[in-house]
């Protein structure tokens, strides 16, 4: 029997007879490089939209007829040709980071760091603050209206207001701005001056209990507060940490109401009083113009500056308004806001804005065909 044949490996199964592996497709390695990137966009996109920003915006509001906000009752009222516009802005806290990137692209919109807006309040604070604020600037506009056309109106002492409260300070967390102080431990407070007596007969480290009026929450509110102490004139004496003011209550001789809705802040006071005097008055102040206002109103005549004057005059322009009164040190802004129509006038006091009024012209009413 003859040896088997050696066994031979036939072409088909050598090594060399499989192809070589494909190389690895373009696609493939494209794709491991655009899905991280596609991931991280679509974590921003969702953080863009969903997420708030630690910024306020302030963008353009509305400019509107003021009568119809303001109520008198027991005193005769008027009806005029023109109008008192009030002008607003529109203010957003904490909005999305998407919202926050228009507004640094819309050249009518400004963006704060929001503790720039609020001064480290809270949303709730804020909103009670402006409340609170919006409610004193109704008061001195009906003072100053009652006081020009001849009305009395009587005052008396109403507490220590807290416009501020200083940091690191025995007030700091404890007290709020707007809260109004009327007692400390069965000691009636009706005044900085009496505020300032109590203080000077203390001792810093005691423990009192503050008796608050706090705006949209409670009067009569007491407040737990351990005394600081400070040395003033080479004497030490008691201190609590605020920036005060004295609170005034108003008795009208008839009822006068505002139905401003949310809107908050004193920036409305001067064109309140302007709009009170119109309504008051039998001949209207207006001259059949429509004339918008912003300026805050102190009791003592004096117009105060207010925020938000660029978007403000963006407002008022697209309201078609003839005249914009706007407090002297923020003409400047308001003219740049302004376009070719719309006719800014300063103004400082309440008699310049009575004296602006009186000189313009009288806008001819067209009669309906």
């Amino acid at each position: 029997m003859s040896a088997p044949a050696p066994l031979i490996p036939s072409p088909a199964t050598t090594s060399s007879a499989y192809p070589p592996p494909p190389p690895p497709r373009r696609w493939a390695r494209v794709w491991w490089l655009l899905a991280p990137m596609m991931v991280v966009t679509a974590v921003l996109v969702a953080l863009s939209t969903l997420a708030t920003a630690p910024y306020s915006t302030l963008a353009p509001g509305e400019a509107r007829d003021a009568s119809p906000l303001v109520a008198v009752s027991g005193a005769k009222t008027y009806r005029h040709n023109g109008k008192v516009e009030f002008v607003t802005v529109s203010v957003t806290n904490r909005p999305r980071y998407i919202e926050a990137l228009y507004g640094w692209l819309d050249p009518d919109t400004d963006v704060f760091p929001r503790d720039d807006i609020t001064e480290g309040r809270s949303t709730q604070d804020d909103n009670r603050y402006n409340a609170m604020l919006m409610q004193m600037s109704q008061q001195a506009a009906t003072y100053q209206a009652l006081k020009r056309l001849g009305f009395r109106v009587e005052q008396s002492a109403a507490g220590v207001l807290i416009n501020d409260v200083s940091p690191k300070s025995p007030a700091d967390g404890v007290l709020k701005a707007g809260d109004v102080i009327v007692g400390i431990d069965g000691f009636s407070i009706n005044s900085a001056t009496d505020l300032r007596t109590y203080l000077g007969q203390r001792q810093g480290g005691e423990h009192v209990q503050v008796v608050v009026n706090r705006f949209g929450v409670k009067d009569g509110l007491k407040v737990p507060l351990t005394l600081g102490s400070k040395t003033v004139d080479g004497q030490k004496t008691a201190f609590i940490g605020i920036i005060m003011d004295n609170m005034v209550r108003y008795h009208l001789p008839f009822g006068v109401t505002f139905d401003t809705g949310a809107v908050g802040g004193p920036s409305a006071g001067l064109s309140f009083t302007v709009t009170l005097i119109d309504e008051l008055s039998k001949k209207g102040i207006t001259k059949g113009n429509n004339v918008a206002i912003t300026g805050t109103m102190q009791t003592d005549g004096t117009v105060g500056d207010v925020g938000g004057v660029a978007q403000k005059t963006v407002a008022v322009r697209e309201s078609g308004a003839d005249y914009f009164l706007v407090p002297a040190d923020e003409y400047k802004e308001a003219k740049a806001h302004a376009g070719s129509h719309l006719k800014v006038i300063k103004v400082t006091t309440l008699d310049d804005a009575l004296a602006a009024l009186q000189h313009l012209p009288a806008k001819v009413q067209k009669k309906a065909s």
